[in-house]
């Protein structure tokens, strides 16, 4: 339906995003997933700790995205 697509596009949205800002690339989606990719296609210092930052990220913008939905949602 277009709502479900709608709220994967706002899910990827959210997610990659995060990622990029931490020097993140998008390798592919997969299924509800995003494969993103640090210290390539250059060479990133310290793209380890990025990596993990932007998972911590991601985390954060979809417990916020969640409230967010839930509070949209009709009940």
């Amino acid at each position: 339906s277009s709502f479900a697509l709608q709220l994967l596009n706002e899910y990827f949205e959210q997610m990659c995003e995060a990622g990029f800002r931490l020097g993140g690339t998008l390798d592919n989606y997969m299924g509800d997933g995003a494969l993103m990719r640090f210290n390539v296609p250059r060479p990133t210092p310290d793209h380890e700790y990025a990596a993990l930052s932007a998972a911590i990220e991601m985390n954060r913008a979809f417990a916020e995205l969640k409230d967010y939905w839930t509070a949209i949602s009709p009940q």
